[in-house]
C-alpha cells in the first residue's frame, strides 16, 4: 500500500500546483484531447487534399461524363453530322426522282407531324 499512497501524494502535489484536483483533471483531459486533435491533423489534411485533387482532376471531364451517361448518347457533333447526311440524302433522292408522285406519303407525313 505504500506505493498507492505515494501516487496520490504526487497527484496531490500536481493538483496544488495546478489549482486543485478538478482543475488538474480537466487539464489532463484537455491535454489528451489536444494531443488527439494534433495526431488527427495530418490525416484530416491528407483526406482534404486528396478530395481536392480528385475533384480538380475529375471536374473537367465530369460535365462530359454526366452528359454522355445520363443525357444524350450522341455528341452534338454526331447529331449535326447525322442531320447533314439526312438532308443530303433527301436532296439527292429528289434530284434523281423528280417525276414520282408521293400523294399518299404526303398525307402520312402530314398526319405524323400534327
Amino acid at each position: 500500500m505504500g506505493k498507492i499512497h505515494w501516487n496520490y501524494a504526487i497527484l496531490s502535489h500536481m493538483a496544488k500546483l495546478n489549482g486543485g484536483p478538478e482543475v488538474l483533471v480537466e487539464k489532463l483531459i484537455n491535454s489528451g484531447v489536444i494531443k488527439g486533435r494534433k495526431s488527427m491533423l495530418p490525416i484530416v489534411a491528407g483526406a482534404s487534399a486528396m478530395s481536392f485533387l480528385v475533384g480538380a482532376v475529375i471536374r473537367p471531364y465530369g460535365d462530359k461524363l454526366v452528359h454522355k451517361l445520363f443525357n444524350n448518347k450522341y455528341t452534338p457533333e454526331e447529331i449535326e453530322d447525322a442531320k447533314k447526311e439526312l438532308i443530303e440524302g433527301i436532296k439527292e433522292y429528289d434530284k434523281t426522282h423528280p417525276d414520282e408522285s408521293n400523294k399518299d406519303q404526303d398525307t402520312k407525313v402530314a398526319i405524323l407531324f400534327k
